[in-house]
């Protein structure tokens, strides 16, 4: 029987800065860090204040999803690409691309209408 894949998500299509970790249909860690209070103030998100938190909190995020999910072997990264909006989505997908430049495991490009659906 295959061994089913472990695969690291990233998720920045808004305000949220989320990363998970998934073995096949389990999930191993879900981390989501939120920008809402830093928003509120504007009545909106306000895309140079979210690109610059997922700049800054990616790192953190996805760090403590692999420790909580035990440090696996991952074997491929998954990255949503749209629709959301550019700033946020183009901060996940720059760090998604500089962690591949790390490792050579493939990148999954998903639609984050289509992640809701699964």
């Amino acid at each position: 029987m295959p061994k089913k894949p472990v695969i690291l998500s990233i998720e920045t299509s808004l305000d949220d800065t989320c990363a998970a970790v998934t073995c096949g249909i389990r999930v191993l860690s879900n981390v989501v860090s939120s920008q809402t209070s830093y928003h509120a103030s504007w009545g909106g998100t306000v895309p140079d204040i979210a690109k610059r938190l997922h700049k800054e909190w990616l790192p953190k995020v996805v760090e403590r999803a692999l420790w909580q999910a035990g440090d696996p072997t991952l074997n491929a990264l998954a990255i949503t690409i749209g629709p959301g909006l550019a700033p946020s989505l183009e901060q996940g997908i720059a760090y998604c691309q500089f962690l591949a430049t790390q490792s050579p495991l493939p990148i999954i490009a998903v639609n984050h209408m289509e992640g809701h659906l699964l």
